[in-house]
Formats: structure tokens, C-alpha cells, sequence
């Protein structure tokens, strides 16, 4: 799993813009940001250039749920008690409830069904995209949007934002 944090635009201090990438299943030495010689990840080698990213990132569980409420709520799995992929995100405070405390629009973008509407995730963004509109290659019955389609939901979203506050952006 690669994590990458990037401010979009310069702004005083406390008020920057916040992108969040999260990508399931990834192979962090693959990545040429992480040194991998092959041309595999221009897009993602751009944003490290202008963000932060982390060389070293431990998920705290195997499934994609349980990583992600902690991720979000800044607990354990046995404390947040997302154990599955099939549990629902608890109704705790997380990041996107801080941020919006501090004046931050939320918005989340998805790709996988495990992180959908059914994992009560949206209920923490302000906006929340989850058009999953392709059948798994290898599970046709589970639907799931290509990267390209997400990232696009995602910057037509910011093109079309009330400018002013700034926001937290999840893809």
C-alpha cells in the first residue's frame, strides 16, 4: 500500500488544501517515487514531487476496511471494531469530522465496492462519489470504477466547488 499527502494550493498555515490517496493492493516498491527503475507510475511520481509520501506505511489489518477505519478514526481495529469488509464504518469521530470542524470541506472518491455506500463511509464526507460502474474482472457479480474514471469524478468535483474553504479530498 502506497500512502501520498499533498497540498494542493499555498495558503497560510492551517488552511491548506489536503489530498489524500489511498490505493488498495499496491505494491509500494513498484512505484518510481519509491525507486522502482521501470516507468510504471508517472502520475503518482509527479504528486510525490509536490506532496509528502511515506517510505515506510504498515496497514493494520489485511482487509481494505479495517485499514481504512483506522485510518480514519486513528484506532485499532479492535478498538473502532471494523474487523471485516463487510462491517460498517463506526459511528466514531475521524479525520473528515476534525477537518470539518476547521472549516474544511470533505469529499471521498471511490473505486472499490468495499469501500461503497453499503460500508457507511459516506455518511462522513460532506460529498461522497461512489459510482462503481464496471464488473470485477475476476468477480463479475461485484462492480468497481477504473482509476482513470474515479480521479476524473474527482477533479470535475473541484472544478465545480464553492471556492474559499479549503478542502480535504479522499480518493
Amino acid at each position: 500500500t502506497a500512502l501520498l499527502l499533498a497540498g494542493c494550493t499555498r495558503r497560510p498555515p492551517g488552511q491548506l488544501n489536503l489530498v489524500l490517496v489511498t490505493v488498495d493492493t499496491l505494491r509500494a516498491d513498484h512505484l518510481g517515487f519509491a525507486g522502482y527503475p521501470r516507468d510504471t507510475s508517472p502520475h503518482l511520481d509527479a504528486l510525490a514531487r509536490e506532496g509528502v509520501w511515506f517510505s515506510r506505511c504498515y496497514a493494520p489489518s489485511s482487509t481494505t476496511g479495517a485499514s481504512h477505519a483506522s485510518l480514519f478514526t486513528s484506532l485499532s481495529p479492535p478498538h473502532h471494531g471494523v474487523l471485516a469488509n463487510r462491517q460498517r464504518f463506526p459511528k466514531l469521530p475521524t479525520l473528515m469530522s476534525a477537518l470539518r470542524e476547521r472549516g474544511y470541506q470533505t469529499a471521498g472518491f471511490v473505486s472499490s465496492v468495499v469501500l461503497g455506500r453499503k460500508s457507511g463511509l459516506q455518511d462522513h464526507f460532506d460529498h461522497f462519489d461512489d459510482e462503481l460502474s464496471t464488473p470485477e474482472l475476476n468477480r463479475k457479480e461485484r462492480y468497481e470504477r477504473p482509476a482513470q474514471a474515479t480521479v476524473s469524478a474527482a477533479l470535475a468535483y473541484l472544478d465545480a466547488r464553492t471556492p474559499g474553504r479549503p478542502f480535504f479530498l479522499w480518493i
